[in-house]
């Protein structure tokens, strides 16, 4: 196994007792690091590495989120987005973790309770995110999760 941070690479061999066989050979398995703030891995040393999503920093293999609680969940070998706080919008495509992230509602919106995955807050795609937050009430003045007047 590898150490964290790092994913196994297997290569192919083909042996001389059946040419057209591919075996994995032992000796052409190699440990190789995940790319530095362009990939992660979950705690695990079998893990491949996996894209760093936009709603993440990703640093020497480690996952860490943008947006103060927001919430991830592990599928597979991947974190998905599960959850955005009150002020934002949770984008999760099914076939592309790596777009995953939380958008902030625009100046002059707001949104009062978090985007959870399969609610009304969450979308798939970035241009569906417009028209999701509330707009603000005349005379007041709006940001997020802030209504004043």
């Amino acid at each position: 196994s590898c150490p964290f941070g790092h994913q196994m690479v297997r290569s192919l061999d083909r042996t001389a007792t059946a040419p057209d066989a591919l075996d994995f050979v032992a000796e052409l398995q190699t440990c190789v690091p995940c790319l530095q703030e362009l990939e992660y891995m979950v705690n695990e040393s079998t893990a491949p590495c996996q894209p760093c999503p936009l709603g993440a920093r990703c640093f020497d293999a480690a996952f860490s989120p943008l947006v103060p609680g927001s919430v991830w969940e592990r599928v597979n070998y991947s974190l998905r987005l599960s959850q955005c706080p009150a002020g934002f919008i949770g984008l999760r495509n099914p076939l592309i973790p790596e777009l995953d992230q939380c958008i902030a509602c625009p100046r002059g919106t707001y949104s009062l309770v978090p985007a959870i995955v399969g609610g009304p807050l969450f979308v798939s795609a970035a241009e569906q995110a417009e028209g999701k937050c509330f707009v603000c009430p005349d005379m007041a003045d709006c940001a997020g999760t802030m209504v004043s007047p």
